[in-house]
């Protein structure tokens, strides 16, 4: 960007097209931007002393084995999420995910690496460690000073700079907190990160630890399989005339708002060790940004160890950023199922009963309630406004929220007359559902017609 669209000291918003204008505005939005979860419940007391900035305390380690005692005054959906966050059987077991650095994978995971990624403000780049993956010796050296945070936890002082690179979601729209921030990690750090990723999807995968309503950031899953279960939903809702209700939902600043405690508990449980995960989160606590515009970048800096509670948010550019999503959203989808929430089905030939809570790719999320039994479309509405609130109570409760402006829901029932059936108007059916957004305040959605069309996921 040249130039962006900011608030000034009276909170009208005007162009400003100076570097120092520009950084200063990018500066300020940054800083509320991965801020934006200070006050969600794992920040909070009395969560926050329990549990810990890295998820690696005593209390941390409690709520893993299945032995915390919640205390009185925590978030009523923080407390139903924390019994979905303990380590699965097999990782308590022993199964983790190794903090050896494989010198030949290192080289490999090099060798596949694209030159032109850009990378942190040192003067090492991708093109150098690329070059080195092809000198045995070299490479061995890497390998071992990558292998030394990976299993130590310790950060490097030159991994603790990052650069903030501002670019526009939508062409032409510059007004600061409509731009994306792309935060550039030094090229061996992201390295070592996509590595604790990759090793943590591989695990769960094989553990069967993923909930299988989320198809984002999992190999052999897109977002076109996912629209095509969600049009066979409809599909058999027609066939079997039963109602049901869909909320198609946002999150808001998705990567920029996970709770690094939460995050942490989710990782270890499905087997990654503390290590990685306390080099990833130091890295990311301690990092000075800069801003990189047209006018490159610059001198100015801003950095989370000024504040009591760091900055938190896993970066967009993070290479562990998808995975980890894929593990914090897993224990939330857990405790609607829990509930006894979402959509249920029984097979016509074999019988099998099905179930499921939704459609979820990354943070795009279709929640679906269709009751077993009998119901009428006031009382499907009635549950799927309570699930709207298990899921919007637990997102919150991993550091996120939901954006009622990206949000939209359908009320489905049928009508008969003279044994001909037709969808059932919103006059005919009236319900209204609400959700909290980031503010706390609950916010009316809109609710589409059955024959009204609009972009979901994969669609």
């Amino acid at each position: 960007v040249t130039s962006v669209i900011a608030p000034d000291q009276e909170g009208q918003w005007r162009e400003v097209t100076t570097k120092r204008e520009v950084e200063d505005a990018l500066i300020e939005e940054n800083i509320r931007r991965f801020s934006q979860a200070r006050d969600t419940p794992f920040l909070q007391e009395p969560l926050l002393s329990a549990v810990g900035p890295f998820g690696t305390s005593p209390g941390a380690e409690s709520i893993l084995n299945g032995t915390f005692q919640i205390p009185d005054g925590v978030d009523q959906y923080a407390a139903k999420l924390i019994p979905h966050l303990q380590r699965l059987p097999e990782v308590a077991a022993g199964r983790k995910i190794s903090l050896l650095m494989d010198p030949e994978e290192y080289r490999k995971g090099w060798r596949k690496a694209r030159e032109a990624t850009a990378s942190g403000p040192s003067r090492l780049h991708f093109g150098h460690f690329i070059a080195n993956a092809y000198d045995d010796k070299i490479s061995l050296f890497d390998s071992v000073m990558a292998a030394i945070p990976h299993a130590t936890g310790l950060s490097p002082s030159r991994w603790q700079h990052g650069i903030d690179c501002e670019l526009e979601k939508k062409a032409g729209n510059t007004r600061v907190d409509s731009l994306r921030t792309i935060l550039l990690f030094e090229a061996d750090a992201n390295q070592n990160f996509k590595k604790v990723g990759r090793d943590m999807m591989y695990l769960a995968e094989e553990l069967n630890a993923l909930a299988s309503e989320q198809f984002g950031s999992r190999k052999t899953l897109s977002s076109v399989d996912q629209s095509l279960n969600k049009r066979l939903t409809f599909d058999l809702m027609r066939q079997l005339k039963r109602p049901g209700a869909v909320c198609s939902n946002d999150a808001k600043s998705c990567y920029d708002r996970v709770v690094h405690s939460v995050a942490s508990l989710c990782m270890q449980r499905v087997g990654v060790p503390p290590e990685p995960i306390v080099c990833m989160f130091t890295t990311i606590q301690n990092l000075e940004h800069c801003i990189r515009t047209a006018y490159g970048d610059s001198t100015v800096t801003f950095s989370g160890q000024l504040w009591a509670v760091p900055m938190h948010g896993l970066g967009q550019g993070n290479g562990a950023g998808p995975p980890i999503w894929g593990v914090v959203s897993t224990p939330v989808i857990a405790m609607l199922h829990d509930e006894g929430y979402g959509a249920f089905f029984k097979a016509s030939i074999s019988g099998t009963e099905l179930s499921f809570i939704g459609y979820a790719f990354v943070d795009d999320t279709d929640l679906v309630t269709i009751p077993a039994g009998h119901a009428t479309s006031q009382e499907v509405a009635l549950e799927m406004q309570e699930m709207v609130d298990m899921w919007e109570g637990g997102i919150r409760a991993t550091g996120g929220a939901i954006v009622p402006e990206k949000s939209h829901w359908y009320l489905v029932d049928f009508k008969w007359q003279n044994d001909v059936w037709r969808y059932a108007s919103i006059d005919e059916t009236p319900a209204e559902l609400y959700v909290r957004d980031f503010n706390g305040q609950r916010k009316k959605l809109e609710r589409l017609a059955v024959q009204e069309a609009e972009r979901t996921l994969g669609v």
